[in-house]
């Protein structure tokens, strides 16, 4: 049985995405999800936030 990956569309930005917000659970792409804790960046309350340029 092969392992296939649903990708979805990142809640923010459109683009694709195959992760979750720990906190809100949409769906969110690498761009605007924080490293550190996990949350999207409507979610997240670092002090240092990915720079999202």
């Amino acid at each position: 049985m092969n392992e296939t990956s649903i990708t979805y569309a990142c809640n923010i930005c459109g683009e694709p995405s195959t992760e979750i917000c720990v906190y809100c659970t949409k769906d969110v792409c690498p761009n605007h999800r924080c490293e550190k804790c996990g949350r999207c960046s409507d979610c997240c309350q670092c002090e240092l936030r990915r720079n999202m340029d």
